[in-house]
């Protein structure tokens, strides 16, 4: 699923999505894509499960399990961990790649430097983290049924759901 080969999926008759952001920490965003079953209400609770990605991956990626599993009657969310995808992280790596010749006696500055920002930070704790940010969202979702609510990760995604799951 990390390559964009791999994306490629057909959606079930019927199944429809919708994209989301939700909130970790505090307020960090964070992207996910709901699919709900053919014949989805709102007014009816449905089991739910939230599909996570492994290392260097994207949800674009899994998004056809996501799928596969509204196919078969449930609300999957597929995410971006933080500092994957389309969601923010405070926790990117910002670097200059220079000295920083400003000084404190200048108030303002305008110089151009040069910076490497390292994004697809892994941090299993976070990716934890971001597991019951997605499970807090879907527990408010209408038509999701908060107390049956279960969790799916690829590749190393599976350790972090064990995790997810022990907590």
């Amino acid at each position: 699923g990390t390559q964009p080969r791999d994306w490629d999926y057909n959606l079930p008759d019927g199944v429809t999505t919708r994209q989301i952001t939700f909130y970790v920490d505090g307020g960090t965003p964070l992207y996910g894509k709901l699919f709900f079953p053919k014949g989805f209400q709102s007014s009816h609770r449905r089991p739910a499960v939230v599909v996570g990605h492994g290392i260097n991956a994207l949800s674009i990626g899994i998004e056809k399990y996501a799928a596969r599993f509204a196919e078969r009657g449930l609300v999957a969310m597929a995410i971006d961990y933080q500092s994957y995808g389309f969601s923010g992280s405070g926790s990117d790596d910002l670097k200059l790649l220079e000295a920083d010749p400003t000084t404190d006696a200048q108030v303002v500055a305008d110089k151009r430097l040069r910076v490497v920002v390292k994004r697809t930070n892994l941090n299993n704790a976070h990716e934890v983290d971001d597991y019951r940010a997605a499970i807090s969202y879907l527990q408010g979702e209408p038509g999701v049924d908060p107390e049956a609510i279960g969790i799916w990760g690829s590749s190393n995604a599976g350790s972090v759901v064990i995790a997810v799951a022990a907590l």
